[in-house]
């Protein structure tokens, strides 16, 4: 029973995201109200009343004497009588009932009357000030800079309400959490800008348990297993050093080893993985190791079969160790700057400095398009001179200790913690006075579609169209929400709204018990999850009916999850759409 309620709850809310999107009132003329009968009267006297009176009032509900003119005013008493009426509750079983003409004539004029009355006068409710949860901020720093570092990780776990995290009457704002915000600036804008003062630090990657005898990764060669890839940001171009650690292992007395491998990497998002190849994988050509200077070799595995292991930087391979066979991958380390070069050419500083100074004089109006432009996008609307003269001071600062770039860095660390930035507080028309329902201005309705759809900010083409009341238009609206739906960015609404109500988060704290499910498993865990994000994003970007979430018959298998679902015909390790019939969805369970 709480499933199915849980589940009609979920599908209630994302088909009101929806109507919220495409929703226009009718006008009031052709609303009309439900007239008022004897009928309804009669049946509230002659069912209800004798329990809900001025003198009993059972369940502290008094029907006695209402008004059923001004229906309107009593709402919440009124919606308490739809529900227990519409769904059989009350009259109780013990006592005399209506039958089933006149308690659906008296449900059908009820909810009539309270539809009018919430169109005649709509009560919204006031928005809360939204503080940015982690996913929002992720998501907005990467589609602001082009830096794509999950910086939400960082942060402390957001509070929840009703089972989400981007409730904005849940996600506060501490003085404890202010200082993590003004952290993360600090290290974000060192990255976005390629800060020549970053000093060799070392990141710890691990791959998943129970994957020594699978692919783990796209990003990794077709014909490969175990390891793990990760996606690393190079602070500056330079040296880097990779190092393979595996563990110790007491029953063969095999010691904790490391295999090093250090090179050249341009500054910027590259992808490093270490996996196994198959024995039947194609060779593929090595770049030359250049080994860290008094480094020592891995040492010499003399009497101990070995298995190679291959080192890849954005899909090539770097390196082949050959490492103990009994022992598996337990860590990556990727330290470095060493030796650093330069800043770089990184997606991030292209995306950031829409001009370059020649001379000095140059500067200050170099500085000034470059913040105006970053500061549009990420406060999401225009800009005037007291947005953008504050972050002038900052790069003013940071240029007179440091170069051009120095000055720029400064001032988006200020951007970053700016109340604009972090903060979504919705604007109200600026009329003395006014307490009723109103429509949105354009550039808070982009910023509500686009952290509703993708997590994160306006694109250009949003904010543009925003910016010149576009969104008025309800094509216009339309084929914008169509265009956002079949962006790849759209999968932040699958992974965060559905990720929560659907509960696949917690999937990372589940642990069956291994006697009673031997074969479950990491990538078991993770296939399942994969199969419902899948799932759920055929259903909405196929605008499918609501009700295939309980009805289809299809779901997405790679062969791991069609083994132990028992349905045969699926081969290797990529997810494909895969039609039921009635036997497989009971062998699925669903």
């Amino acid at each position: 029973m709480f499933k199915r309620k849980f589940l009609q709850t979920g599908i209630a809310l994302l088909a009101g995201g929806w109507l919220v999107a495409g929703w226009q009132s009718a006008p009031h003329a052709q609303r009309r109200t439900p007239v008022v009968t004897a009928a309804q009267r009669a049946l509230i006297a002659d069912y209800c009343v004798s329990c809900h009176n001025q003198k009993k009032k059972t369940a502290g509900i008094v029907l006695e004497g209402l008004d059923f003119t001004r229906v309107a005013n009593q709402a919440d008493l009124w919606e308490k009588v739809l529900r227990k009426v519409s769904t059989g509750q009350m009259p109780p079983a013990n006592a005399p009932k209506p039958d089933k003409a006149e308690a659906g004539a008296f449900v059908k004029w009820l909810e009539g009357t309270l539809d009018h009355a919430a169109a005649v006068n709509p009560q919204p409710g006031r928005p809360a000030v939204h503080r940015l949860n982690r996913a929002e901020y992720s998501n907005a720093i990467r589609d602001l800079l082009a830096v794509d570092i999950q910086p939400g990780q960082w942060l402390p776990v957001d509070d929840s309400g009703h089972g989400f995290d981007n409730i904005g009457e849940v996600l506060s704002l501490s003085p404890a959490l202010v200082e993590k915000y003004l952290s993360a600036a600090r290290r974000i804008s060192r990255l976005a800008i390629g800060d020549k003062t970053i000093k060799p630090s070392e990141d710890r990657y691990l791959p998943r348990r129970n994957s020594r005898n699978e692919k783990t990764s796209e990003d990794l060669p077709f014909f490969s297993r175990g390891g793990l890839s990760v996606n690393h940001y190079f602070p500056l171009d330079g040296e880097y050093l990779i190092r393979v650690r595996t563990p110790s292992n007491g029953e063969t007395g095999e010691p904790v080893r490391f295999f090093d491998h250090k090179l050249n990497v341009k500054a910027g998002l590259h992808k490093v993985g270490a996996a196994y190849p198959r024995l039947s994988a194609k060779a593929d050509p090595a770049i030359p190791m250049v080994r860290r200077p008094g480094a020592a070799a891995p040492p010499a595995t003399a009497n101990v079969r070995t298995q190679p292991l291959d080192l890849r930087l954005d899909g090539a391979r770097i390196e082949r160790f050959e490492i103990p066979e009994t022992t598996s991958v337990e860590m990556m380390i990727v330290s470095g700057p060493f030796n650093a070069t330069g800043r770089g050419e990184t997606a991030s500083r292209k995306l950031i400095f829409s001009c370059r100074p020649v001379v000095a004089n140059e500067e200050a109006a170099c500085a000034k398009q470059i913040l105006s432009h970053l500061a549009r996008r990420a406060f999401r609307r225009p800009v005037n001179e007291a947005d953008v003269t504050p972050l002038l001071a900052f790069y003013e600062q940071g240029s007179r200790s440091g170069e051009f770039d120095d000055g720029i860095q400064r001032a988006l660390e200020a951007m970053l913690v700016a109340p604009d930035f972090l903060l979504r507080v919705e604007s109200e028309p600026k009329t003395p006075g006014l307490s009723r329902a109103f429509r949105l201005n354009d550039l808070d309705l982009a910023s509500r579609l686009s952290f509703f759809l993708w997590s994160s900010i306006p694109d250009e083409e949003l904010l543009s169209l925003a910016e010149q009341n576009k969104l008025q238009d309800a094509a216009t609206l339309q084929q914008q929400i169509r265009r956002m739906l079949a962006d790849p960015r759209a999968e932040a609404l699958v992974k965060n709204f559905a990720g929560q109500w659907l509960q696949l988060r917690n999937l990372d704290t589940v642990t069956p018990d291994p006697v009673v499910y031997p074969g479950f498993d990491e990538s078991l865990k993770l296939a399942f999850r994969r199969e419902t994000e899948l799932f759920f994003e055929s259903v909405l970007r196929d605008n499918r009916s609501a009700m295939d979430l309980l009805e289809a018959d299809y779901t997405f298998l790679n062969q791991k999850l069609a083994e132990h679902y028992g349905i045969r015909g699926v081969y290797g390790p990529q997810f494909r759409r895969v039609s039921l019939n009635s036997e497989q969805r009971a062998q699925r369970g669903g």
